[in-house]
Formats: C-alpha cells, structure tokens, sequence
C-alpha cells in the first residue's frame, strides 16, 4: 500500500455529504481524508489469494491544548505520543484499489456541541468557564494494514504519514459563541507546539 492522496479540501470519498478543510460547514471541527493504493504486486496476489484479502486504517495520535484565560495561556490537557486513535470502520473504505480514511478531529454537533457550549470538553477535561481562546494541537500518524489471505494476521503493509490538526477557538468574552481563531488548520506534515504568546 502507498499513501496516495491527502485531502483537505472537497467533499470525502468515504461521505460525500461531509465537505473537508477547516471548520466544514461552521462545526467546531476540522476535516480531512487520507488514501492510500494498492500496489499492481499486491493486487494480483490479491486476487489469486496469495498476499492480503483485505485492508484497514491504523492511526495514533500525540495531543497538547491550551486555553486563554485572563490575558494568559494555560495547558489544559494533553495525550502522550502513540496514543491510539484507530478511525471506526464506518469512516474507512475499502474499495480496490483505494483505502480511504476520514477524520474530523473536534467537537461535532452530532454531540450537542457547537458554538454557543461555553465550557467544552477535551479527553474528558473541560475548559475554563472564562476562556475566551482555546487551542487544540494534535499530531496524527496513519498507515495501513493488510489481512494475510490464509492466516488472518494483520501486519503494517505502508509507511506512516504524518499529519496536523491546529483547531483554535475564540470568543469575545465568556457568553459569546465561539469562532474560527486564526491558527485553524489541517494539514500533511509535522507541526510546532503552543501558541506564540507559550513561546
């Protein structure tokens, strides 16, 4: 498997009700989709059921968040790195030759979370009542994984792409909505932590 595409802007593959980039459709998230291709090889063995029958999405993730409180910044919560974040098979496809992943890492609406949520929640940790800026970093990595033919052993059959989410809030004060901040953003690569006020 080869990483193919990264996707950050028009509608998923694997939903196309649900548009990519950042803040789709006003929901306090970001979203993006990963692809990767199979190799002709691996096809053929496929086929002839030599190799692997099938294919899944892996993913960890490394988190650190800041809050702005009283004209100052704060962490608020974190997650070591290589921490688990597996996308559930309703937001994956397998469809030869394709593997494509979505994530819309964030607070969804399908939550009961948007705009007007004053306190809000990350790994189960709320944000201050008075924060007027809120700042979630996470650093993903992705690959694939292949189900051998005969044994039914998953093994890594890609490299690991690596990939950010900066999603960062802010509001004029503790009853207004929350709005995009100007560090929102998703994209390929590495990322540098905390805000330039931490740095």
């Amino acid at each position: 498997m080869a990483w193919w595409q990264f996707r950050n802007t028009g509608n998923a593959l694997t939903n196309p009700a649900v548009v990519l980039g950042v803040l789709p459709q006003g929901q306090l998230l970001n979203a993006m989709e990963i692809v990767f291709r199979e190799e002709d090889d691996a096809a053929r063995g496929r086929v002839a059921l030599r190799g692997n029958c099938a294919y899944r999405v892996r993913q960890t993730l490394e988190e650190r968040d800041f809050q702005f409180v009283n004209g100052q910044w704060f962490p608020w919560t974190s997650r070591p790195p290589a921490t688990p974040d597996n996308p559930d098979p309703a937001v994956q496809s397998w469809e030869p030759p394709y593997l494509r992943m979505l994530d819309t890492p964030g607070w969804s609406a399908f939550l009961g979370v948007g705009p007007n949520t004053r306190q809000l929640s990350a790994n189960s940790t709320r944000s201050a009542e008075n924060a007027t800026e809120v700042w979630v970093q996470q650093i993903f990595k992705t690959w694939a994984q292949g189900q051998d033919c005969f044994s039914g052993e998953w093994r890594d059959v890609s490299s690991k792409v690596t990939w950010h989410n900066s999603l960062h809030l802010v509001r004029t004060d503790p009853t207004s909505p929350w709005t995009q901040g100007s560090d929102c953003r998703i994209q390929h690569g590495p990322m540098t932590w905390g805000s330039a006020a931490l740095l």
